[in-house]
């Protein structure tokens, strides 16, 4: 077992390491509708990723340009592909608050056709919520966490009070959402950086020039958009239409890009789509703002309206305050084109910081089985510890395992596990979430790495405590084929209250 010992230690020390060097970056989620491969809104996912400058927390997901189950396959595989798998993703909203595909089609026929409607009217053919064609770049084998969107934002901004940037490329349902769970879900965030809303765009595209207040991101979900934007958010900076449509991925873009030897580039060349760069100018204006050479503030609505005007992009000078408003918002009116530009190839060429690709070359290389089955037996383990089946946990670990507790303290043979696990059950319920980081199987072992977050519900009086970490998972194939867990290693904070 020095093998074991070795991957272990080694294991914890990267992980400590990795929570070291996030500490001084900026926090961030990713809060977009993810339809891919490629195009503006994986290009925004990677800028963000691949900056040297942030942390991400998680990138959640809803309904917008696809339907939310394929968008979260494609970010999956996006991540699988650049090697940041220890970014977890969390499923949200697959339909908006109010408005529908029905309910909007019977408001064309009183005022007009709408050109985009994302999930609703794109695809070839279109197809419905729960379907997802087969993948160009492949499907993922990662899985998104169990935890939805919505409470997940909840938690960030509760665990990092003030320290967490939302970026929003998509439609806000999942924004809203949180703030009807967590009404200072919005005070709780750093700022809100927005990609979304038309003003006065000057362009010949057909989805402005009728209708130049209509955005698809405010407008998929009007309501929602109302409650976010009129939330008590420190600090709201909106790249609009106006200014997105100053920008282009063209082929003198695509060659740049294309030059680049990373897996980045290599997918973006690849699955590239030739548009406006509207996240993707959101993203990087974020992460270096002196792109941005000129903007104003002013207050920003929707409209939720019913009529000719519903979903529209409202504003209003900053001397003429609406009754109802959030803060005033940073719109953003002119760029340095050619800085930004080369900002964004750098970022599209780059490398992701902290990645590691081997655990997706080690599964299609030939161990998807033997992978599938550690999962399974991963998962069962979750499982039981939240229903309490006492013996059924015990049988998951070999006869002589080892289970490291945070305090250091080894409890070592599965009787003495099981001892362990019955007085965990009689105090608490608890709903573990495990972020995987690394794994890698050789022979007759493996091991796995990576972060956890714990709920844990006192049986007593019901009051409710939140822990995260790191853990390291040792597993031994047995001779009957089956795999076992043989070593556990936890390293965390002490729970806190709710």
């Amino acid at each position: 077992m020095k093998f074991a010992s070795r991957i272990l230690l080694t294991s914890i020390l990267f992980l400590f390491s990795v929570s070291l060097s996030a500490q001084q970056k900026r926090k961030v989620i990713i809060d977009q509708d993810a339809s891919g491969p490629g195009g503006t809104d994986m290009q925004a996912i990677l800028a963000l990723v691949n900056s040297p400058m942030t942390d991400v927390l998680g990138i959640t997901v809803m309904t917008g340009d696809q339907w939310r189950d394929e968008e979260v396959a494609h970010t999956l595989r996006l991540l699988e592909i650049i090697g940041r798998t220890d970014i977890p993703v969390f499923a949200g909203a697959v339909f908006p608050l109010l408005s529908s595909k029905e309910a909007i089609a019977q408001w064309e026929k009183k005022f007009g056709k709408v050109v985009y409607q994302g999930a609703w009217n794109r695809g070839k053919p279109v197809h419905g919520p729960t379907e997802i064609p087969p993948m160009a770049e492949g499907a993922p084998v990662i899985k998104a966490a169990s935890e939805d969107a919505a409470h997940f934002l909840v938690r960030m901004v509760r665990n990092y009070p003030h320290e967490v940037t939302i970026y929003e490329g998509g439609p806000l349902t999942n924004l809203a959402l949180a703030q009807t769970i967590d009404p200072e879900f919005a005070s709780l965030a750093k700022e809100l950086i927005l990609m979304g809303g038309s003003i006065h765009p000057v362009t010949d595209d057909p989805e402005f020039t009728a209708t130049p207040h209509r955005e698809f991101n405010l407008w998929m979900d009007p309501e929602a958009s109302h409650r976010v934007l009129t939330s008590p958010w420190p600090r709201i900076v909106v790249t609009t239409v106006d200014i997105s449509v100053k920008t282009h991925m063209d082929k003198t873009l695509t060659a740049e890009i294309a030059k680049g030897t990373s897996s980045s580039a290599k997918y973006v060349a690849k699955y590239v789509e030739e548009s406006f760069l509207w996240d993707e100018l959101a993203a990087v204006a974020w992460l270096d703002p002196s792109i941005i050479t000129r903007s104003t503030k002013m207050y920003m609505d929707v409209s939720i309206d019913h009529g000719s005007t519903y979903g529209d992009t409202l504003v209003w000078p900053h001397s003429e305050k609406p009754a109802l408003s959030g803060p005033l918002v940073e719109v953003q009116e002119d760029l340095d084109k050619p800085k930004f530009y080369r900002e964004f190839v750098e970022l599209m060429t780059r490398s992701a910081p902290g990645a590691n690709t081997s655990v997706v070359e080690r599964v299609s290389a030939g161990s998807s089985a033997d992978s599938d089955a550690i999962a399974k037996l991963r998962d069962e383990w979750v499982r039981d510890l939240h229903s309490k089946q006492l013996d059924q946990i015990a049988n998951l670990y070999t006869e002589d395992a080892v289970f490291m507790q945070p305090d250091g303290q080894r409890v070592v043979g599965r009787p003495a596990i099981r001892e362990l696990c019955k007085n965990i059950m009689a105090a608490f319920t608890s709903d573990i979430t495990l972020n995987i980081i690394r794994n890698e199987i050789s022979g007759n072992l493996a091991y796995e790495s990576g972060t956890f977050s714990e709920l844990l519900t006192s049986t007593s009086d019901g009051k409710k405590m939140e822990s995260t970490g790191a853990y390291v998972m040792m597993f031994i194939r047995q001779p009957n084929g089956f795999w076992l867990i043989s070593e556990q290693a936890w390293t965390g904070v002490e729970p806190k209250s709710q």
